[in-house]
């Protein structure tokens, strides 16, 4: 049996991660809960980006990661919307699921491992859908990333 290229496993993750990628945006934007943690954020984030004082003047139990992180994006002209909201919430959950898929490539080098881990990390982040724009699911991102660097 010939070997495969060495690009083969990351086009095969590419995909799963791409088919995985339009099932939660199917599911993200098409989901509407009965609370309002999602509007409650974004009016915390568009309050500091627009006038600052956070902690002062704009109440939140979050730290200022995630203030300073969507800040940023207003300022590069990014509406702090819903759709803003869920479009980031979709990149760091593809995003994370990534990181744990390179994470175990890292420790094993077996292509099933790493398509089971994204597959799972996708599942298991699906508590996404509840509370889009939520500063847990960038923090997930941001950790597994810094991880999956090291």
């Amino acid at each position: 049996m010939r070997p495969r290229p060495p690009w083969f496993d990351t086009l095969v993750l590419a995909i799963a991660t791409a088919a995985l990628f339009a099932a939660a945006a199917l599911v993200l934007f098409s989901t509407f809960m009965m609370w309002d943690d999602e509007g409650y954020v974004l009016i915390s984030l568009r309050n500091f980006a627009e006038h600052g004082g956070l902690y002062r003047e704009v109440y939140s139990q979050y730290g200022p990661f995630p203030f300073v992180f969507y800040s940023g994006l207003h300022a590069l002209g990014l509406p702090l919307t819903h759709f803003t909201g869920r479009l980031i919430t979709l990149a760091t959950w593809a995003g994370t699921a990534w990181a744990c898929a390179l994470l175990a490539g890292q420790a094993g080098r077996s292509l099933p491992l790493r398509l089971a881990v994204l597959a799972a990390a996708f599942a298991y982040l699906a508590f996404m859908v509840s509370a889009p724009a939520h500063p847990g699911g960038l923090i997930v991102f941001v950790t597994l990333g810094l991880s999956a660097l090291g």
